[in-house]
């Protein structure tokens, strides 16, 4: 089984610790390759951890505002790697993936962390609830 991973991942927290300590954990009969929005050139940190890890990463060449262009570029890439699972990670992760997997017809799994918001030291704060 072929299990990606995909995040708009702007530096290396908890969400990306999650997903390789899950990767990590999985037998080896299952495979997982992580790709990210370029988000700039910001996804390195995770990427670079990814291929410490000894797992594949890779960054999309197409993101906002070439939404139409990450779908098929993703699209491609799971049909042509023969993904069996997408777990897509954040709201950009869960529309575009939802979309590209849709079209391969492998399952899309959407992952929700609650309403924070994140630092680069990990930090997050909860919103709407009144409480600090």
């Amino acid at each position: 089984m072929h299990l990606v991973h995909l995040r708009a991942s702007t530096f290396f927290g908890g969400p990306e610790r999650q997903m390789l300590g899950l990767a990590k954990a999985l037998p080896e009969s299952y495979r997982t390759t992580f790709l990210s929005f370029s988000e700039g050139g910001r996804c390195s940190e995770f990427l670079d951890q990814v291929h410490a890890a000894g797992f594949e990463g890779q960054a999309l060449r197409n993101d906002t505002p070439r939404l139409r262009s990450a779908i098929r570029e993703l699209t491609l890439f799971l049909k042509i790697r023969g993904a069996s699972v997408l777990i897509c990670h954040g709201y950009k992760s869960n529309l575009l993936g939802r979309i590209a997997a849709k079209r391969v017809g492998i399952p899309a799994v959407a992952v929700s962390r609650g309403w924070t918001g994140e630092n680069e030291h990990g930090k997050s704060r909860s919103f709407g609830t009144g409480h600090d």
